[in-house]
């Protein structure tokens, strides 16, 4: 049985650019990024597992003049997603299903696989002369 740490997988990133200076004005700029991303992975039976992801981006600047602050803009974005996944990357019928909690969106996918032997498949047809 895997562990919580196996199913569970964090990305996270910063950035701080220090001040800069504007291109043709008199002010700096110093901007600021956080990203955190967790994805999730957790086998639920046989060949179904239930994925998910939380992502947060973060963004701050901060506008100024000489060294005193004019200005703050911050934004940022949540996505939040859960899904089921059958028999990925395996041979056969796979597919996965994932429902966005914040925009409603769902996307579903869908693949087939065989794996073929084309030097016997070859072999076979030449012999048959």
């Amino acid at each position: 049985m895997a562990g919580i740490l196996d199913m569970i997988t964090p990305e996270i990133s910063y950035r701080k650019s220090g001040k800069q200076d504007i291109a043709g004005t008199p002010l700096k700029i110093d901007s600021e990024i956080l990203d955190a991303i967790l994805k999730l992975n957790i086998p639920i039976k046989d060949k179904w597992k239930l994925i998910g992801n939380y992502e947060r981006h973060k963004g701050r600047d901060q506008i100024f003049l000489d060294d005193k602050e004019l200005f703050v803009g911050e934004g940022g974005e949540k996505i939040r997603q859960l899904g089921l996944e059958y028999n990925q990357g395996g041979e056969g019928l796979s597919g996965s299903g994932i429902y966005n909690i914040d925009t409603g969106d769902t996307d579903f996918r869908a693949d087939y696989r065989k794996q073929m032997d084309f030097n016997k498949m070859l072999n076979n047809f030449f012999r048959r002369k």
